[in-house]
């Protein structure tokens, strides 16, 4: 994400307006040919690069090379007034369109696409009025022109409010009745937890009893590491060895999926290590769990459902264990959005946040798959979703940390079913 907003990996792009800044005054005459090539590139790049593809990356030459030539050609065609609008209020309506899509996706559960398309209208029309009536009133008003002294007071004076408003707000927080619970396990702090670039662990990641003979492995992506303080607990009421295998955004799932528009090789070299070293050490119990209310970019193509469900079906058949030591967990239900703030603005009526249950196809089709192998399968969606309808509280705090993973309270208020489950 840094790489697509940082200057250093955009400059090129700039230099890419320099060099047409330079050849259109040598360019010998229009050229019809060089613009229509430059409005096909451009087209086909709208079409076929997705956001599954690295940006900025090889794939970002091509709407680049096509509006070069379209600058070059110094062509005209009746769409370019159109487009001149637009870039004339395109920076205010690139700054609207955000906080619209966060302003919808708070209130509903995902956005299809009419409301997709309601939104973008929003964004041109609310971008229009803001280029119109504030922004260029104040580029363009000479007596809102301010010297450098005076530019340093309203930087100071902005930066004071925006400081006593952020002290107000914690005030605020500290003083609600709503205790929430933003914590996080260990296992990302002493690096068991595995980051974007990793691809085996740099420490033991035992927990537990080390001195126990049984050992027991979790391991999945972000939502097993969720898991770590209920499976902590009963491990340590059973006196077992805890080994953890986790990464982030990494399923314990044998297909093979891209990050930032390219292959993850850290995350294929992660999948291949963990079955090829639970199959070597044959734990007495292994609790596989990954995020699958969520869609991973893949690098092949095909029905999702089906990839992601054989994939985790081909994981646990190289495992190499008997059925009865593989204990999977259905992913938790996801709010897709952030709960800590949603109970913060709602702490008077806190069942504003609840959200009704659904499972992605993802999910249903692994349950189907799971389930069949005879493996032991957990579903706590009956815990945390009573009559269909997911709490924004369990056990008296918030059940999800974030917009998709559940708390460490929620996690150790579970360690009881986490026991009964694996025992």
């Amino acid at each position: 994400m840094n790489s697509f907003y940082l200057p250093i990996s955009r400059a090129w792009e700039f230099l890419a307006g320099i060099v047409v800044a330079l050849l259109i005054p040598r360019a010998p005459r229009r050229s019809e040919y060089v613009a229509l090539a430059g409005w096909i590139t451009v087209l086909l790049s709208i079409l076929f690069i997705g956001s599954d593809l690295a940006v900025p990356g090889v794939t970002t030459l091509i709407p680049v090379a096509g509006a070069m030539a379209i600058l070059i050609a110094r062509s005209t065609n009746p769409v370019e007034p159109i487009l001149a609008w637009f870039g004339d209020h395109s920076f205010s309506i690139y700054l609207i369109h955000w906080p619209l899509i966060v302003f919808a996706l708070a209130r509903y559960d995902g956005l299809g696409q009419i409301t997709k398309v309601v939104l973008a209208i929003a964004s041109i029309g609310l971008g229009y009025l803001i280029s119109r009536y504030v922004e260029r009133p104040f580029r363009f008003n000479g007596r809102l022109s301010l010297s450098l002294g005076n530019w340093s007071v309203a930087i100071t004076v902005i930066a004071a409010l925006l400081a006593a408003g952020s002290s107000i707000e914690a005030a605020s927080a500290k003083n609600s009745t709503l205790a929430i619970d933003r914590s996080v396990p260990v296992i990302y702090k002493d690096g068991c937890h595995l980051d974007f670039t990793l691809s085996q662990p740099k420490s033991q990641c035992l927990f537990g009893d080390l001195t126990s003979t049984v050992e027991v492995v979790l391991t999945g992506d972000s939502h097993a590491a969720q898991w770590f303080n209920a499976v902590e607990e009963a491990a340590l009421k059973n006196h077992w060895k805890l080994l953890v295998l986790t990464k982030s955004s990494c399923p314990a799932v044998l297909m093979a999926t891209k990050r930032n528009g390219v292959a993850d090789t850290s995350c294929a070299a992660w999948q291949k290590y963990v079955a090829a070293r639970i199959a070597a050490e044959k734990p007495a119990r292994v609790i596989i769990t990954n995020y699958s209310e969520n869609a991973y970019p893949l690098v092949a193509s095909g029905d999702y459902s089906q990839i992601y469900s054989r994939g985790e079906a081909k994981f646990i058949h190289a495992l190499g264990l008997p059925q009865s030591s593989i204990y999977f967990i259905e992913d938790t239900p996801a709010p897709h959005r952030s709960m800590p703030e949603c109970l913060s603005q709602h702490s008077g009526k806190v069942s504003a946040c609840n959200f009704p249950l659904h499972r992605s196809v993802a999910t249903l089709a692994t349950r189907d798959l799971v389930k069949a192998s005879g493996v032991h399968y957990l579903d706590v969606t009956g815990e945390l979703c009573p009559g269909g309808v997911c709490q924004a509280l369990y056990k008296g705090m918030n059940t999800y940390r974030d917009g998709s993973h559940i708390s460490v309270s929620t996690s150790k208020a579970l360690s009881t079913q986490m026991e009964q489950f694996l025992k």
